[in-house]
Parts: C-alpha cells; sequence; structure tokens
C-alpha cells in the first residue's frame, strides 16, 4: 500500500479545514485506491509517508529539471555561438557585395564617360570627315576635264562582253594583242587618249579587219562625260 493523492479542504479565510490522503495497494499486479482516510496533522504517519514520497518524488523531478535546465543553457550557448558565427558571416558578405556592387558602378560610371566622350569625338570626327569630303567632291568636280582623254575603266565599260570576248580569242594575233593592251590600260589605269597614235592605230585595224564597224568606232570613241573623264590626281 502506497499513498499516491493527497486532498486537501480549505475554510474561507484560506486555512485548511482538513486532509484526507488516498492509497493504492497492488494485489496479483492490479492497483486498487482507498477511500480518503482523513489525517489528524502534519505527524500523521500517513502523511509522512505520503509527503516523503512526494518530496523525494518532486527532488527526482527538480533535479532531472536541472540536468535539463544545464542542457539547455549549453545547447542555446553552442546555438547562439553559431548563430553569431554565421551572422558574422552574413554581414561580411554583405559588406563584400556592397563593395562589389560600389567598385562595379564606379567602373561602370567611369566607362560610361569615357564612351561618351568617345562619341563625342568620333561624332566630331565624322562631322570633319563630311566637311572633308564635300570640299573634295568640290575640287573634283571644279578639275578641267578633257572629253577626249577617257578613264580606261570607263572605255572597257563601252565595250560589251560579246565584243570583248570576240577579240580576245580572235584568230589574228594582232587583234588579241589589242584586246591585251585595253586589259593593260585598265589594270594599270592609264589614260585612254582619242586622239593618240596608238589609240588611232588599234582602232584602225580593228575597223580595216572587220572587228569593229565604222559606226561602233564611233560610239566607242565619242566624249568623255564628267564621270567617265580620267582627272590625274
Amino acid at each position: 500500500m502506497k499513498p499516491y493523492e493527497l486532498l486537501a479542504r480549505f475554510k474561507s479565510d484560506g486555512t485548511i479545514a482538513g486532509c484526507h490522503v488516498r492509497t493504492i495497494s497492488t494485489v496479483d499486479g492490479r492497483d486498487y485506491e482507498s477511500e480518503p482516510v482523513p489525517l489528524a496533522n502534519a505527524t500523521d504517519p500517513a502523511f509522512v509517508a505520503f509527503a516523503s514520497t512526494f518530496s523525494a518524488s518532486v527532488v527526482t523531478e527538480r533535479d532531472a529539471l536541472a540536468i535539463d535546465k544545464t542542457k539547455l543553457t549549453t545547447d542555446l550557448a553552442s546555438k547562439t555561438s553559431e548563430h553569431d558565427l554565421v551572422k558574422g558571416q552574413y554581414d561580411a558578405l554583405v559588406i563584400e557585395k556592397a563593395k562589389i556592387i560600389a567598385d562595379n558602378q564606379t567602373a561602370i560610371d567611369t566607362a560610361a564617360t569615357q564612351f561618351e566622350a568617345k562619341q563625342a569625338e568620333l561624332t566630331l570626327a565624322n562631322a570633319a570627315n563630311a566637311t572633308l569630303q564635300s570640299r573634295f567632291d568640290k575640287l573634283l568636280t571644279d578639275l578641267p576635264f578633257n572629253p577626249r582623254i577617257i578613264d580606261a575603266a570607263s572605255f572597257y565599260a563601252r565595250i560589251s562582253k560579246d565584243e570583248f570576248a570576240l577579240l580576245s580569242v580572235s584568230d589574228d594575233a594582232t587583234v588579241r594583242d589589242i584586246a591585251k593592251t585595253i586589259l593593260a590600260y585598265k589594270a594599270n589605269d592609264w589614260p585612254i587618249v582619242f586622239e593618240s597614235p596608238e589609240m588611232q592605230g588599234m582602232l584602225t585595224y580593228l575597223l580595216l579587219n572587220g572587228s569593229l564597224s565604222e559606226g561602233r568606232i564611233a560610239q566607242l570613241t565619242q566624249d568623255a562625260n564628267y564621270s567617265e573623264a580620267y582627272v590625274a590626281l
């Protein structure tokens, strides 16, 4: 038989009116509760037995709670230390991130300023080039030219592809040489003077040979316009 419950009644003034204790008896492994038994006072054997058991239980629970508290305190200190370490690392990363952003922004701002400066220089250079090109074009336009002297490429363009092909594969070696001479003029950017002895000789030979008609030669040697004229720079 062992006590397991203490019942107390209180008066309206807060003083104890009486106490009862209930016990448990175990028979064949089964617990049986007793009826409440009144206690005479604190020295009552039943109360002393109950108080001793209750006190031991409380002390055991207190000791267990003290151990739990110590463990929890240690765990809290450990977690706090870990938290502080991680927070320190996080704060360092935040500072580093801010520094990287600031450095990159500085580099971006510097590059943007340099780009704008170069763009302004390029704009001025383009304007200057346009002015120079305009002056150059005007100088070319103002240059006098002789309509009887034609640029070799322009003269070559007056000859059709079929005509030049026939000249190039002619059975007459002199005709083939004339075709080669025209190509040499074009390749070396030599001026073609219609009234020059060389040009007159080649055209006369092509006329007499029957490679070109008189009318076709007249077309090929008509006055050059400004775009065709040979201008020596």
